[in-house]
């Protein structure tokens, strides 16, 4: 009797334990894919395939299983230092672009004559793609590489809009990047919108430690690293978590 207890009781707590892991080990899965994706990095439009215009949807663990991970085509990357957000650039709108990094909705536009606009997906882990896009404030700075060359942006508004609200993407303002993402990890039709102008002289408008800001693809793989050791810490403590929890179950002489 006794042992048929302690089996329920084992049985009880290892199902409350992974329905607390749940949303770590969906984490896990997105910061994997995120990681170990492989792209290559191109400079110049013309040579790319056909560019994909898909219809955005919510990411989804079966979109992580069901989409080829092939080798993708980047043509560059944007970072914002103060947030430790960095992320490659892949041309057109695609889910599987989409789910590694950021979409050009416009790739073919010039940084010094058009408004550039990126798409990216907001994951309830906030380190990944676009959700620190929710701590972005006015004045930090976004650094994009962008068929081989750099650029520099200081961000001049940020806020929340609603999904219908396409006025703002027909802007085309001169030397403006333009950044949209879910303003939750959850279906929503509210989207934060995040802008920045061009930095015209950088030498003067960057601090000598900001100019020494590594460059985003080197920044890319800071933030994989980072991502990557919070999925092992996590590991480590539901493990530790999932050990002695059965050994108390086992051990105890009052179950």
């Amino acid at each position: 009797m006794k042992k048929n207890k302690k089996v329920y009781f084992l049985l009880f707590f290892y199902i409350a334990l992974a329905l607390v892991a749940y949303r770590y080990i969906e984490n896990s899965i997105f910061t994997q894919h995120i990681v170990t994706a492989e792209y290559t990095v191109g400079d110049n439009v013309a040579n790319l395939p056909t560019i994909p215009f898909e219809e955005v949807q919510s990411a989804t663990m079966n979109d992580v299983f069901t989409l080829k991970n092939e080798k993708s085509t980047a043509i560059g990357a944007l970072s914002i230092p103060e947030l430790t957000l960095a992320v490659p650039i892949f041309p057109g709108i695609s889910q599987s672009a989409m789910l590694i990094g950021a979409a050009s909705m416009y790739p073919s536009r010039n940084p010094l004559k058009e408004n550039m606009i990126f798409l990216g997906h907001h994951l309830s882990e906030k380190g990944l793609l676009f959700g620190k896009l929710v701590d972005a404030k006015k004045g930090q700075h976004i650094d994009m590489t962008y068929l081989g060359k750099s650029y520099h942006y200081v961000i001049s508004e940020k806020k929340i809009i609603d999904e219908k609200e396409v006025n703002y993407i027909e802007e085309n303002p001169a030397k403006t990047v333009t950044l949209l993402t879910c303003d939750k990890a959850a279906a929503t039709t509210k989207r934060i919108l995040v802008k920045a102008k061009m930095i015209e002289d950088t030498q003067t408008a960057l601090t000598k430690k900001q100019l020494s800001a590594k460059e985003p693809l080197q920044m890319i793989e800071q933030v994989n690293k980072k991502a990557m050791h919070k999925v092992y810490l996590q590991i480590a403590l539901f493990g530790l978590f999932a050990i002695v929890g059965t050994g108390v179950v086992l051990f105890s002489n009052k179950i």
